[in-house]
């Protein structure tokens, strides 16, 4: 019993850093096609059709993506994608190089859910002490 008591919860941050990992490799992907795209264009995609990658998961409409792991991904016009896990308790987001915040990386944890944390911290979150704009609710933002 004292055995599972210590390995169930590091079992379930290694399995949400695992997903994790695929939705932050496909936000570096789309990032760096967003800015291919700026480049030619002037202006961010608005729909994932127009990006130059091919995407893994499914397209549920132009602005969200859900990906194998249940994670979903969804693109703006302001200049950021983000990626939400499927219990809600951890988000991935990014900026673009030419938007209002450039090149920000930040992972969100719920306040509450200790995997959350542990996940963003292993992924080499530092606390930013800024929660604002938290897309999941009363969380922690931590700065990639």
């Amino acid at each position: 019993g004292v055995l599972a008591a210590i390995a169930l919860p590091q079992s379930q941050v290694t399995v949400e850093k695992a997903r994790m990992s695929e939705a932050f490799t496909t936000l570096k992907s789309v990032k760096e096609s967003e800015e291919r795209y700026y480049l030619a264009n002037g202006t961010y995609v608005a729909d994932w059709e127009e990006l130059d990658i091919s995407l893994p998961g499914t397209i549920l409409s132009s602005t969200i993506i859900k990906l194998p792991s249940g994670w979903r991904m969804y693109i703006d016009d302001h200049g950021y994608i983000y990626a939400v896990n499927k219990s809600n308790t951890n988000t991935l987001i990014f900026s673009y190089t030419h938007s209002a915040s450039p090149d920000l990386r930040r992972c969100q944890a719920k306040q509450n859910n200790k995997v959350a944390h542990q996940v963003c911290k292993g992924l080499g979150g530092k606390d930013s002490t800024d929660s604002t704009g938290c897309i999941i609710g009363n969380c922690t933002v931590y700065t990639l």
